[in-house]
């Protein structure tokens, strides 16, 4: 399959672009121990749930969940396909993290990604609810809702970003690892492009 100019290819990123480097907080991990992963999130507070998702992602540098990865998004870029990066970590300040919108940012950039964040241009989107004293944010073609438990949607945020930026690809692909981001993707470009 080629792509264009025209085309965007959105990706999630915790998971599917990246992963922490040490082995305990992968996936495989998480899916071998399910049952104790789930009883420890039972036993925290759900609405300390996205804190505590972004603490056990920085444990570790972050790494290309395939070594491939980053090269596959430049030939894309190199290309000129649009490249959007999409997760739902917080983005404000926790304990000993300033911002956690910046470390997702500088982390994905270490693992060789380029965000397109030159020159810097983060935005706070206000628009949308506050969630853990912070706002869904921006920085380059790297959107972040702000939590899966309170902030927005991925679809929504990404219809949000298409609009503020003037955007109508003529084909989108989103890679995501969890179905549930799919679906609320393609809802809200269904109602807000169908074309695509």
């Amino acid at each position: 399959q080629s792509y264009t100019h025209s085309d965007m290819v959105v990706f999630d990123v915790d998971m599917v672009l990246t992963m922490p480097r040490d082995p305990v907080f992968q996936m495989p991990t998480f899916r071998k121990y399910r049952k104790d992963f789930r009883r420890l999130m039972r036993s925290i507070p759900k609405t300390h749930h996205d804190i505590a998702l972004l603490y056990m992602v920085m444990q570790s540098p972050q790494v290309p969940t395939h070594h491939n990865m980053p090269q596959l998004v430049r030939n894309l870029q190199g290309d000129h396909v649009k490249t959007v990066f999409l997760t739902a970590l917080v983005t404000g300040a926790f304990y000993q993290m300033s911002s956690a919108a910046e470390w997702r940012g500088f982390s994905l950039m270490s693992a060789g990604y380029d965000i397109q964040n030159t020159p810097v241009e983060g935005v706070e989107y206000k628009e949308f609810s506050k969630h853990l004293g912070s706002y869904p944010k921006r920085a380059g073609h790297l959107l972040m809702t702000n939590g899966d438990k309170g902030g927005v949607t991925k679809g929504a945020l990404l219809v949000h970003y298409l609009t503020e930026k003037s955007l109508a690809p003529t084909r989108l692909l989103m890679v995501d690892d969890r179905l549930k981001n799919l679906k609320s993707v393609g809802v809200e470009l269904a109602k807000a492009f169908p074309g695509i």
